[in-house]
């Protein structure tokens, strides 16, 4: 409950009579927040004293916002076999990958994003700088760790680590969060929207996300070998 308190009433707003009185307020989303189309719903009205001379109360009409936010998983994993094409029946996850996210600052990379590890390979924004911080997002043994608690816009996703064993990929992963379409009947109700994430080669996959807690999945594919230091001559 939040109250508003008007000193002097009477003396200061006498010559506004029959105007309107609008209070606005902002909050955070917390970590129980809904994902994706479904509506993060606040209400809001105002029970307000309106005779001086009593304890009578009026309460204005009840006004709402709708809070959108967004997840995306990714998935790292290698091909299961290296002659066949790389399908979902041919992919084995990568457990040991490491991971950092960054936003977009105009067309390049920006600032590191703060995250906080929930468990179970579910990884969420930071709400403030109290929190517990990461190093690191880590694919445990299903390569599918989630991000969440993001608002939509760009963003630049770096593997820091492969697995053992594995090649990183050279180049960040830009993941966007666009597209956002609303109901024709209802501006604040969200239907759709894409994410388009592209690889460091410039490849770019669209995905609708449409239904109710949906998020899009990236896959993130390392190939085995390692990386050899450069020694600055031939053989």
């Amino acid at each position: 409950t939040l109250t508003v308190t008007f000193n002097n009433f009477l003396d200061s707003f006498k010559d506004h009579v029959g105007e309107e009185i609008t209070v606005v307020y902002t909050a955070i989303l917390n970590k129980n927040a809904a994902v994706g189309i479904d509506p993060n719903t606040n209400k809001a009205s105002v029970t307000y004293s309106n005779d001086p001379s009593t304890n009578g109360t009026g309460t204005s009409e009840e006004v709402h916002a709708d809070v959108y936010t967004f997840a995306f998983d990714i998935y790292k994993y290698t091909l299961t076999d290296n002659q066949q094409a790389d399908a979902e029946g041919n992919r084995t996850a990568l457990a040991g990958a490491q991971f950092k996210l960054y936003a977009a600052n105009g067309d390049a990379k920006g600032d590191e994003i703060s995250l906080v590890d929930e468990s179970n390979g579910v990884y969420r924004q930071a709400k403030d700088d109290a929190e517990t911080k990461v190093d690191y997002i880590t694919t445990g043994d299903t390569g599918i760790v989630t991000i969440k608690g993001l608002k939509d816009g760009t963003y630049y996703l770096t593997e820091t680590k492969a697995p053992d064993g594995f090649n990183k990929l050279v180049g960040d992963i830009k993941v966007e969060i666009k597209n956002l379409t609303y109901a024709a009947d209802d501006a604040t109700k969200l239907e759709s929207f894409d994410v388009v994430y592209t690889m460091p080669d410039g490849t770019s996959t669209t995905v609708a996300v449409n239904a109710t807690d949906g998020k899009a999945e990236i896959p993130v594919r390392n190939n085995a070998g390692t990386m050899l230091p450069s020694t600055g001559g031939n053989g």
